[in-house]
């Protein structure tokens, strides 16, 4: 999975209404740009603890996420192909 994506995924996944998640994030050069741009008490670091905090948020948002986000919606594709039943 490219990292630009996974980016790109948190920054729609905890911030749906940003600019950048309304308006195509998934083709963005630099997405992670986006998660300094949110509001202090609200913005996400690229630690894991940050990551492993929002663990909810973010599995919560996928269906979501799937349903608007093309690469998103590919990834799942493949890796469900390649899961064992």
């Amino acid at each position: 999975m490219p990292s630009k994506s996974m980016e790109a995924w948190v920054v729609a996944a905890l911030f749906p209404y940003d600019t950048a998640a309304l308006n195509g994030i998934e083709c963005w050069p630099h997405p992670e740009n986006r998660l300094g741009q949110q509001p202090l008490n609200q913005r996400i670091q690229k630690r894991s603890e940050d990551y492993e905090n929002r663990f909810e948020d973010l599995k919560n948002a996928w269906p979501r996420l799937t349903a608007n986000l093309t690469e998103a919606q590919r990834f799942q594709s493949e890796f469900l192909a390649l899961t064992p039943p």
